[in-house]
């Protein structure tokens, strides 16, 4: 079984029983930092270290080595999800959307069906979620990012970043001056704006793709998503202050 679905396994055992990943490590003897690369599928799992964290959360080694097995056909690719003529619609999602918007698509869908379990279709809407939990798992496996962020490792992935992170401020820096020129009739003629702006384009990507590897081996999409949305209310807090001072 692959170490991320092992990963994914720890994980959500872990958060069912309501535990740090510090609190989990202090059960086991272990770092956090090693919890967390147990989650992210980075490291691979000593059997007995296995057992322990089985022991731990309340499950068995068995259940967080594989993947679960979904017969019931409205949970697992269910007939209104195959249009006869037409691939599935999942596998049509991620040729039209991409990996990662189905991660995403698969991670808030077992969060609604576990949310509506007791008022809806009880067992069957868990089954859902424990489906869309190993979907995700398996897009994430599958996810090239995510597999070069695995087999570099987050040392080389943070040295990486800041080489990028140079390379986009002279990318910025040089479409600056081009502005700057153009706006004192002074634009170099010899050269290329285009390929200016195309190189910063990918720097952009570049630096982009770095921060998603750092942030999936770190394992704190949610607390970076957080802090996101709390810049973001005290910018427009600032704003309004600004707007109301004029």
């Amino acid at each position: 079984m692959d170490k991320v679905i092992i990963g994914t396994n720890i994980k959500q055992a872990r958060k069912k029983q309501h535990l740090t990943q510090r609190e989990l490590a202090e059960l086991i003897g272990k770092t956090e930092s090693s919890i967390r690369k147990y989650e992210n599928g980075t490291t691979e799992i000593p059997y007995s270290t296995l057992s322990l964290i089985a022991e731990k959360l309340n499950t068995t080694p068995e259940i967080l080595l594989h993947q679960p097995s979904l017969t019931n056909s409205s949970v697992n690719h269910p007939a209104h999800y195959n249009i006869p003529g037409r691939k599935e619609c999942i596998v049509e999602m991620l040729e039209i959307f991409g990996s990662e918007k189905v991660q995403a698509f698969c991670e808030l869908n077992a969060y609604k069906y576990r949310y509506r379990h007791q008022l809806k279709n009880g067992q069957e809407d868990l089954d859902k979620a424990e489906w869309y939990d190993a979907k995700r798992a398996e897009l994430i496996a599958a996810d090239e990012r995510f597999e070069i962020a695995r087999n570099s490792g987050l040392d080389i992935r943070e040295n990486f970043l800041i080489e990028e992170m140079a390379e986009l401020t002279k990318a910025i820096c040089k479409c600056k001056r081009f502005r700057y020129s153009e706006l004192c009739s002074e634009y170099p003629k010899n050269i290329d704006k285009e390929a200016a702006k195309n190189n910063l384009i990918e720097e952009i990507a570049d630096v982009k793709l770095v921060l998603e590897q750092l942030i999936y081996l770190l394992g704190c999409e949610k607390a970076v998503a957080e802090a996101e949305n709390q810049k973001i209310k005290r910018t427009l807090e600032r704003m309004g202050g600004q707007n109301e001072n004029n």
